[in-house]
């Protein structure tokens, strides 16, 4: 029995060092976790100021060409990354208390720096806060320089918040739901550029945010959510991320939100080139419908221009001069289409040179009309010079055409292959999120077979530990020999066998609570109690040869063994004895 107790005490003891390894290494591991999310903010905005300082616009945004990190944000992010590092860096350690209050007034810092922005967007007003310490001189019209975007603002409120109310337990729940808003922001925003959703970060509705900011607000809000869990009380969270069935399901939903997320950016690539594709072919098909209008202008030019020269009909004066701005405007109109690319640009030019050639060669006839009357200019026509400029004309307007053909059918193409791929992407992520969940399901069941498995172990474990406890229960209780059980802290009677409460006329349910000094007279009460702590202090059996004790039948001399036992390491100690009569 004793060698059954010392092998599950022992499994215990591993058991319990295993856990306290893994706790150890979850909490060294969120604390790095903490002061990473601390420093990276830190060192954006930092990079931020500084190309603020050196006019480096790189710098500020991070990506060239990309929106910039506005200064008094950077500051905000200063703010915010250093109370974070002063509120984790001294986390267990006794010391001065001067550190987290510091850190919940740069914590009050960055809301009050949010919600002034926000009322400024609100209510309209000017706080002259937006260039209070760096004049910027980088926006464009209609913008106001220096002021954060009201994502910005908001995000920056909810970190601040949760960085005040980080110390104060009482208020763990707001300090999450703040920390998880701001994440939030900054996820939506980091994935609106990771997936270059141009018309999702413009200023349609408000200005946009750097991707260097949303970055930041994302690591930001993790940082602070993971810091309420290594200052929670009992370490309730800790214990949670220490169960096997938490730590799949959190690894995946990690792993599903990550995978549907490149998915999702893939089908969203694919269904706005899938988009731009439809709106160029639109335009290439306009612009060859454009064309045709220009050609049936251009016919009706020479129409009236032919009809003025040739009959000299009254009237025709004012209809050739309207043909012809309608002419000019059909010219501007076609070449100043976008869709053709700079490829095309020649043969654009050479249209735009043949139209106005046809136009002046077209005008020098009727101004010849006017000058030297109808003859000369019917024998200006019969000359050919507009029927060459016509021939040229048409020659551009068949090479323009050409190439609005093959743009046409390359664009074609390329809207089939979208639309494959957008289908391709969509399957995908649907494919990947079976496959999540599928492997989320599989890992589940896997635990709890698992763990019902252990559970019938511990039962059946538990039946054999019970059937051999009655066993002995009834081993001891039979015996010929009295055996009595003293609990060591007050040497209150545990229980006596079946031989002992024939010896001393008292029950189990009489003895069980009782001390000496309820059955026997001081004296004698004093001289087992003095016996008792000396064998629990020498730790040893003794054996006591002759030992006296009143019983109902008179004085009995007894032969007792006081024996020492321990129910389990670093417990109370049981004093036991077997006496003989």
């Amino acid at each position: 029995m004793s060698a059954q107790q010392a092998s599950k005490s022992s499994g215990t003891g591993l058991a319990a060092s295993a856990t306290w390894r893994h706790y150890r290494l979850v909490r060294s591991g969120s604390a790095a976790l903490v002061r990473t999310c601390g420093v990276v903010p830190v060192l954006l905005a930092l990079l931020a100021l500084l190309g603020w300082a050196l006019d480096l616009p790189r710098l500020r945004s991070g990506i060239p060409g990309a929106v910039e990190m506005k200064a008094n944000t950077a500051f905000g992010l200063v703010f915010a990354g250093s109370a974070l590092l002063l509120l984790t860096l001294r986390d267990g350690r006794p010391g001065d208390r001067a550190w987290p209050r510091v850190a919940q007034a740069l914590g009050l810092a960055v809301a009050l720096l949010g919600l002034a922005t926000a009322a400024q967007y609100v209510f309209d007003v000017e706080l002259h806060i937006d260039q209070a310490l760096v004049r910027d001189y980088s926006v464009g019209p209609g913008r106001i320089p220096g002021r954060m975007s009201p994502y910005s603002a908001a995000a920056l409120s909810f970190l601040g918040i949760a960085l005040a109310t980080l110390p104060v337990r009482r208020l763990r729940t707001l300090t999450r739901g703040c920390a998880a808003v701001a994440a939030t922001i900054g996820l939506v925003l980091f994935t609106v550029h990771a997936w270059g959703a141009v018309n999702l970060r413009t200023d349609e509705w408000a200005p946009p945010i750097a991707f260097t900011t949303a970055s930041a607000f994302l690591v930001l809000g993790v940082g602070i959510w993971t810091a309420t869990h290594r200052f929670a009380p009992g370490q309730r969270s800790l214990r949670v991320l220490l169960d096997p069935i938490e730590l799949k399901i959190m690894g995946s939903f990690i792993g599903a939100i990550a995978a549907l997320t490149t998915v999702g950016g893939l089908v969203y690539g694919a269904a706005a080139e899938y988009s731009r594709e439809i709106q160029r072919l639109g335009q290439i098909r306009q612009m060859r419908a454009d064309l045709t209008e220009l050609y049936a202008t251009v016919a009706d030019a020479v129409f009236v221009q032919r009809t003025l020269v040739l009959s000299d009909t009254a009237g025709d004066d004012g209809r050739w001069e309207a043909q012809r701005r309608e002419l000019e405007r059909e010219r501007r109109l076609l070449v100043s289409y976008p869709v053709l690319g700079d490829a095309a640009r020649p043969a654009v030019e050479a249209l735009d040179r043949a139209v106005r050639g046809l136009s002046e060669v077209l005008q020098e006839a009727v101004d010849l009309r006017g000058r030297e009357g109808a003859e000369a200019a019917r024998a200006f026509v019969r000359s050919g010079r507009d029927a060459a400029a016509m021939a040229e004309l048409r020659g551009a307007m068949a090479h323009i055409d050409s190439i609005g053909r093959a743009e046409e059918e390359s664009s074609a193409r390329l809207l089939r292959d979208g639309r494959e791929r957008t289908v391709a992407f969509t399957v995908l992520a649907l494919v990947l999120a079976a496959l999540v969940l599928g492997a989320v399901f599989v890992a589940i069941r896997r635990e709890i077979t698992k763990r019902a498995g252990a559970e019938r172990a511990l039962r059946r474990r538990s039946s054999e530990a019970t059937a051999a406890n009655r066993f002995l229960e009834s081993l001891v209780h039979n015996i010929p020999h009295m055996i009595f059980v003293k609990d060591a802290r007050d040497l209150r009677f545990v229980r006596i066998n079946r031989a002992g409460e024939r010896l001393t006329g008292l029950t189990q349910a009489a003895i069980a609570g009782k001390s000496d000094h309820d059955f026997f007279p001081p004296e004698e009460a004093d001289f087992f109690v003095a016996k008792d702590r000396a064998v629990l202090a020498s730790k040893e059996v003794v054996d006591i040869s002759e030992e006296e004790i009143l019983t109902p039948d008179g004085v009995r001399l007894l032969h007792t063994k006081k024996i020492p036992c321990w129910t389990r390491p670093a417990s109370r100690p049981t004093c036991s004895a077997s006496p003989r009569t």
